[in-house]
């Protein structure tokens, strides 16, 4: 924040404040202030209340777990508990989420035996649900899903979409910010 100050005019900042933003993208919600800095008191002021949503890495949690049941149908994801769910999602999504640093050509996803067992309990076949969806399939010697990132990363779209518009609309609204942190 300071280095964004010296930056300003590059000279003499003892006059000058600095308006910023902090966009905290937490694990359920992205918080988002708005304050001044005043380098004459050195002090901060809030400038906007602060405002965000729960656009964090649940949101992006619950449309994976989405565009799974789309895929596996309601019938089977009644069937699944919240531990089956949490066991999927802790482990394998929370991994490839951090690999969606856009080098990653593909993504693994492995799926819990509860999940395999479901399926087959109702007299389906895992590989065949994956079957002619664009970007996936599924590797039934290692109980993998596995996808092209692009799938994945449409996940991302609309949490990244909401926190976007949130953002922009604080800066138009605000105006005259020098910083986003």
């Amino acid at each position: 924040l300071l280095e964004a100050a010296r930056n300003l005019s590059g000279g003499d900042l003892l006059t000058q404040t600095l308006r910023y933003m902090v966009v905290d993208c937490g694990g359920g919600t992205v918080d988002v202030t708005v304050h001044d800095l005043d380098r004459e008191s050195m002090t901060i002021a809030e400038i906007h209340q602060p405002t965000g949503g729960a656009w964090g890495d649940t949101y992006v949690d619950y449309k994976v777990e989405k565009m799974i049941e789309e895929i596996i149908g309601d019938e089977i994801a009644k069937k699944l508990t919240t531990d089956d769910w949490l066991e999927f999602m802790r482990v394998n999504v929370q991994e490839a989420k951090e690999k969606m640093d856009g080098s990653a050509q593909l993504v693994s996803l492995g799926l819990p035996l509860a999940f395999i067992s479901a399926v087959e309990d109702a007299g389906g076949n895992v590989a065949h649900l994956f079957r002619g969806i664009n970007g996936m399939k599924y590797n039934g010697k290692k109980g993998y899903i596995v996808m092209e990132s692009h799938v994945l990363s449409k996940c991302f779209e609309e949490p990244l979409k909401c926190i976007t518009d949130h953002v922009v609309g604080l800066l138009r609204e605000v105006g005259d910010i020098q910083c986003v942190l």
